[in-house]
């Protein structure tokens, strides 16, 4: 995802990256995207989002992110990042069974409790 994509006003973006210029970072907004694309990747783990829905989640909590640093978040921000953080929560949890399990490529562990794979019964009284 990039900056363009946070659909903020010029006139918006520029006072975001005026008053995150004092937290040394070099390209802040970069930053707080990189973030939360790390936020949305830990809490859809294991699972297949289309991009536009990856996207959705990622610049609530991007624009969250680069507003708390300086300073009060607005309401509408806030509210936006609750939602998100919410949907993401219910992924995380494996809510939403809708959603189409990503193949990790790993195998489930052989004799597990609850795997496919059958553990047989002895037979003999030795």
């Amino acid at each position: 995802m990039t900056v363009d994509q946070l659909l903020l006003t010029a006139t918006r973006s520029a006072q975001l990256t005026a008053a995150l210029a004092n937290t040394g970072i070099p390209d802040p907004l970069a930053a707080c995207l990189a973030e939360a694309e790390a936020d949305v990747a830990r809490f859809t783990a294991g699972y297949t989002l289309e991009e536009d829905a990856v996207t959705s989640f990622v610049r609530p909590l991007a624009l969250r992110k680069a507003y708390a640093l300086c300073g009060p978040v607005p309401s509408d921000i806030e509210k936006e990042h609750q939602s998100a953080l919410e949907e993401l929560r219910a992924i995380a949890e494996g809510k939403r069974l809708n959603l189409p399990r990503a193949d990790t490529g790993q195998q489930k562990p052989s004799g597990a409790w609850g795997s496919d794979t059958q553990v047989p019964m002895r037979t003999d009284e030795t």
